[in-house]
């Protein structure tokens, strides 16, 4: 980076490396990897996954969606309400690192956009959701472009909402 500092790094929920960036490059960013929570969502609440379907969508509202605090906040505690999972360990440690990770509280960094340290693994996060592994080469492309359209208008629709 010649010699630049980044503002922002992005990292998995590794407590060392967090103390390291924070002691080496106090002034950078450390963010939370969104594709790393969600694998690590899966494994902890996988009894969850399995009993509801609705759960991953409404947990990824709340982490995708709400750039408002006070509107996370209440859908957080609607989703753990709704669940009943006030006293889950794992997704107490993540509210307590939802600085590092919520949509909320991301739009004070700049990340170009990016919520995870590989191009990759924030391309493979937002596609997932359009693609499947047994499509053929055109309804891959069919759903390819459904998710560029999707994205294209979210990010015009973020440009309307910044400008009122």
């Amino acid at each position: 980076m010649s010699g630049k500092i980044p503002k922002t790094i992005y990292t998995d929920q590794d407590v060392a490396m967090s103390k390291a960036i924070s002691f080496v490059m106090p002034e950078v960013h450390h963010m939370l990897c969104v594709w790393h929570m969600e694998q690590n969502t899966v494994k902890h609440l996988n009894q969850v996954y399995k009993r509801y379907a609705s759960f991953r969508g409404d947990f990824r509202k709340c982490i995708y969606e709400y750039e408002d605090e006070g509107e996370f906040i209440n859908d957080w505690t609607t989703m753990l309400d709704e669940y009943n999972l006030h006293e889950n360990e794992w997704l107490q440690g993540i509210y307590a690192l939802r600085e590092k990770l919520i949509a909320a509280y991301r739009k004070q960094t700049f990340s170009g956009g990016m919520n995870s340290p590989q191009l990759s693994e924030s391309l493979n996060s937002e596609l997932k959701d359009y693609l499947q592994s047994d499509y053929n080469l055109v309804q891959f492309f069919k759903h390819y472009d459904r998710a560029i359209e999707d994205k294209r208008y979210n990010e015009l629709q973020d440009t309307c909402d910044a400008s009122q």
